[in-house]
C-alpha cells in the first residue's frame, strides 16, 4: 500500500469526532476535581483553555457538516431504450449522473475537512506556544524545563498537548509497522487480494483501523503519562483530606484499555 493522498496525514492528525467530543465533555469535568475560582487564574490559562474547549465545539460542528456533505446519494437507473429492461449503459449513466450530483457536495466536505484540520492544529499550537512561554523555567546553565501545574486548568492543558501528540506517535507507529513490518518483514502470503489497496491511499484505506489503534493508544498511555509526568511534580494540587491517591485508579485504566487492545487490535 501506498500514501497517494499528501494530505490524508494532516486529516488524520485533526483527530476522530469522537475523539474531540471526549475531551469537550472532559473539559467541563477536570475542573471539578481542584475547584479555583477563574477570576484568581492567570489570564492566558483561561484563554487557552476555552480556546481548546470551544475548539472541539466547532471540530465536532464541522464533521457534523462534514459527514452530511460526503453521504452519497442515490439515482435510479432508468430505461433509456424502453426495451424493458436495465442494461450495463443505463447502470453506469446512472452513476456518472449521481457523481456529476454529488461532486459539488464532496468538494464541500473537503473544505470543510480542511477548515477542521488546521483549526484543530492551529488551537494547539496556540495553546503550546502559551504554555512555553509562561511555564519555561530556564537555569543559568542553560537548561529549561516546564513549571509544575498550580491547577486544574493547567493540567488540563497539559493533558490535551500530551493527548495530540500521543495520538500523532500513534498514526506513525502503524503506518511505520504495516507498510515496513506487514509489508515486508513478515509479507502475508495470499491467494486473495483487494484491489483496493493499489488505487486508495493507505491512511484512507486503513482508516478505521488506524483511529482504532490510535484511540485505544491515547487509552493505554495518557494514564502512565499522568502518573509518571503530572503526578509526580504537581504536589501542590494534592487534596489534604484526601484518603487515597487516584494511582490505583489510573494504573486500572491503563490495564483495562491495554488488556481489550491486546484482545481486539483492530475492527
Amino acid at each position: 500500500m501506498k500514501v497517494l493522498d499528501p494530505f490524508a496525514g494532516y486529516r488524520l492528525a485533526s483527530g476522530h469526532p469522537i475523539f474531540h467530543l471526549s475531551l469537550f465533555i472532559g473539559s467541563f469535568v477536570a475542573p471539578s476535581f481542584y475547584e479555583q475560582p477563574k477570576e484568581i487564574l492567570p489570564e492566558y490559562e483561561v484563554r487557552c483553555y476555552d480556546v481548546l474547549r470551544w475548539g472541539h465545539f466547532g471540530i465536532l460542528f464541522l464533521s457534523i457538516i462534514s459527514g452530511y456533505c460526503a453521504i452519497d446519494s442515490s439515482i435510479n437507473p432508468e430505461d433509456e431504450n424502453k426495451n424493458g429492461k436495465i442494461d450495463y449503459e443505463e447502470v453506469a449513466s446512472a452513476e456518472l449522473r449521481r457523481r456529476h450530483r454529488d461532486s459539488i457536495w464532496k468538494i464541500s466536505a473537503r473544505v470543510f475537512d480542511t477548515i477542521s484540520v488546521f483549526f484543530y492544529q492551529g488551537a494547539v499550537f496556540y495553546v503550546q506556544l502559551n504554555v512555553y512561554e509562561n511555564q519555561s523555567i530556564c537555569k543559568p546553565s542553560g537548561r529549561c524545563f516546564l513549571d509544575a501545574p498550580k491547577n486544574s486548568y493547567m493540567i488540563w492543558l497539559y493533558i490535551e498537548i500530551y493527548c495530540f501528540y500521543g495520538y500523532l506517535a500513534s498514526a506513525i507507529f502503524y503506518t511505520i509497522f504495516h507498510m515496513l513490518v506487514s509489508g515486508i518483514i513478515c509479507k502475508k502470503k495470499t491467494t486473495k487480494s483487494d484491489m483496493n489497496k493499489t488505487y486508495t491511499d493507505f491512511l484512507t484505506y486503513a482508516y478505521g483501523n488506524l483511529v482504532w489503534f490510535a484511540m485505544n493508544f491515547v487509552l493505554v498511555f495518557m494514564p502512565i503519562i499522568c502518573m509518571v509526568l503530572l503526578n509526580t511534580t504537581a504536589h501542590n494540587l494534592d487534596i489534604e483530606s484526601a484518603k487515597s491517591s487516584y494511582s490505583p485508579l489510573m494504573i486500572s485504566v491503563a490495564t483495562v484499555n491495554l488488556i481489550q487492545f491486546i484482545l481486539r487490535p483492530n475492527i
